[in-house]
């Protein structure tokens, strides 16, 4: 497995790998409810329906003699997200984890992956869109050299303190 940060593989013993998933993620009831795969599938089957109704709504019109000012998704995409559907409508996302070896004591991080899936297409399709509208947002941060940037043009006391953090 792959170690969290890019510090390389670790190698770990499967029951490990596997009972620290279990006590520290999946086992978390709180965060994690256990579905089987018919339970996964219908609910994979409700965001589909819920995906269709949305390009059924604002996708491509074939009859254009009624105005239709609300249409916002072209032909191409229309093209892509149905194809996404269609190819991967059994697909489920996969639960994986590397561990944080650099904390002490090391701790699993969790990952879904769902590449592969019908949620790929569509996050990756939504995320397009959501990016054009980033720079719209007063407190959007392009990256940390931004934050270098600007701070430099501040004129902070000399007892100020800056501090990151992050979230769990």
């Amino acid at each position: 497995m792959a170690g969290d940060k890019n510090l390389g593989p670790c190698i770990l013993d499967q029951s490990v790998y596997i009972n620290r998933g279990c006590s520290d993620h999946l086992g978390n009831k709180r965060n994690y409810k256990i579905l089987t795969r018919e339970g996964a599938l219908n609910r994979q089957q409700g965001l589909i329906i819920q995906l269709r109704n949305f390009i059924s709504r604002y996708g491509p019109r074939e009859d254009y003699r009624e105005p239709v000012d609300y249409t916002c998704i072209s032909k191409a995409e229309d093209t892509y997200l149905r194809r996404a559907v269609k190819k991967y409508a059994d697909k489920l996302a996969n639960f994986r984890m590397t561990a944080k070896i650099h904390k002490n004591p090391w701790k699993m991080r969790p990952i879904v992956c769902c590449t592969g899936t019908m949620m790929n297409s569509w996050s990756k399709w939504l995320n397009y869109w959501l990016q054009k509208l980033k720079h719209l947002i007063p407190t959007y941060i392009k990256d940390s050299q931004q934050v270098l940037d600007e701070i430099k043009t501040i004129q902070l006391p000399p007892n100020a303190k800056l501090f990151t953090c992050d979230a769990n």
